[in-house]
């Protein structure tokens, strides 16, 4: 009998292989209720969203925290105005400052109701060997259980929960590490959804120069990435008195402004924030951090190139001019060769020759449209 030809062979049933990862799961669209975003600070800070405080130590990230506890627990108004949706608890999560000395005081000063805020500074759990209760430090990576049941607890009167700075928190989670840092944002998010609260995560800046805002954060992008907002907390360089607080990104609002503020002190000598009266323009925030990260010939340097850019951009806004006659104009201006070709690379400068014999000329980039 002759055999089958391949393609008629008749093959086995395949069986099911086991999954080592796990089943999916999957939820339809069409049984999700939608929802509004919940604002707890309008365009700042989200109902079960975490935002993310960056910036240089001794600026007032931790003040600015603090006042932001404080009109929590009154639900006094939020600078510039914008509307409180009303009185919560806040859970704060401090280890730098000492809550005696530090910010208690500094929470008497912003006004805050003490009595609906709770410091979260330890786990108490079973020691393996002993089997004793000891305590241990709150570690995020190991202790949002604990992070859940506390809001549990609170039955919906928690609005706030604050983190400072993340770094001491995080365990054995690798702050440079993308994956470890998506888990723990994206566990955080997930308990602070579940019982509507929103998360404020304090974090410092690295000491890289000339990138974008985004770039600065300390560890690893995943923090700034996972954050659905994040601002930057810095000095004002026209005023040595004011800080600055200017939006790095916000995946929830369109064209965010920023806030400025100063520090002021109490009665009980400490200091709070004074919130100025008018937004600040967030285009600012990368020409800002760059020249926060400069030395200060780095910064003259930089304030001088942008002085003859301005000139050599006046000098060329009617159209082309022979490079001589520009040269002849600088060396009378007092500019040196090398800020002039500075100038030129910052402005996209363009040198043509015009005619057989004619000189180079200079002009200013053409438009896009």
């Amino acid at each position: 009998m002759n055999a089958k030809p391949e393609s008629l062979v008749e093959l086995p049933p395949l069986e099911p292989v086991p999954n080592p990862a796990g089943e999916p799961v999957l939820r339809c669209a069409s049984e999700i209720k939608p929802r509004e975003i919940e604002h707890l600070w309008p365009d700042v800070l989200y109902i079960g969203k975490p935002t993310l405080f960056v910036g240089d130590p001794g600026l007032g990230k931790s003040m600015v925290t603090t006042d932001v506890a404080a009109r929590v627990t009154r639900g006094t108004a939020w600078p510039l105005g914008r509307e409180n949706p009303g009185a919560g608890d806040v859970l704060m999560c401090s280890a730098e400052d000492d809550p005696e000395d530090t910010i208690v005081p500094r929470l008497i000063a912003a006004g805050a109701d003490l009595a609906r805020i709770e410091f979260w500074e330890a786990v108490t759990e079973s020691d393996p060997e002993s089997g004793a209760a000891v305590s241990r430090a709150v570690s995020l990576d190991r202790h949002l259980g604990q992070l859940a049941e506390i809001a549990r607890r609170k039955a919906g009167r928690l609005r706030l929960v604050t983190v400072d700075p993340i770094a001491a928190f995080l365990g054995e989670a690798d702050s440079h590490k993308n994956s470890d840092i998506r888990t723990l944002i994206a566990g955080l998010a997930r308990i602070a959804a579940e019982h509507r609260f929103a998360l404020l995560i304090v974090s410092h800046l690295n000491k890289g120069s000339g990138n974008k805002a985004v770039y600065r954060v300390m560890g690893s992008l995943a923090f700034v990435a996972a954050a659905r907002a994040c601002f930057a907390v810095m000095r004002d360089p026209e005023n040595g008195e004011r800080r600055l607080m200017l939006p790095v990104k916000n995946n929830l609002a369109v064209d965010t402004d920023g806030f400025s503020f100063c520090l002021n002190v109490a009665d009980n000598d400490a200091p709070y924030v004074a919130w100025g009266d008018e937004p600040v323009s967030q285009q600012t925030t990368d020409q800002m951090l760059e020249g926060e990260s400069l030395s200060p010939r780095e910064q003259a340097v930089s304030a001088r190139v942008r002085e003859v850019a301005e000139w050599l951009k006046g000098e060329l806004a009617h159209g082309p001019v022979a490079a001589a006659d520009l040269w002849l104009h600088s060396e009378q201006n007092g500019f040196s060769k090398r800020d002039v070709n500075r100038a030129k690379k910052l402005l996209g400068v363009r040198g043509e020759v015009k005619g057989f014999r004619g000189g180079w000329q200079w002009s200013l980039p053409r438009a896009k449209p």
